[in-house]
């Protein structure tokens, strides 16, 4: 459920940017499905190393969504 209201990053990042008198950049367009393909390994280290419970990283998240809500 939503209220309604959305917004898109990249119209976001300059207020952002002003509030901390800073200047941004063009968005850098990029595919999250693409980059984060082959992490699935760099998971599992992070899952060991903090004893979390194992779960499939592609069980945690759907990049393909965050790469349409970015």
């Amino acid at each position: 459920m939503t209220n309604g209201d959305h917004f898109r990053w990249q119209h976001l990042w300059p207020e952002i940017g002003a509030f901390f008198g800073m200047e941004t950049a063009p968005p850098q367009p990029m595919s999250l499905a693409e980059h984060m393909a082959d992490k699935g390994g760099v998971w599992d280290d992070i899952v060991a190393r903090h004893r979390l419970r194992p779960e499939p990283m592609e069980h945690l998240a759907a990049w393909p969504f965050v790469d349409g809500w970015f």
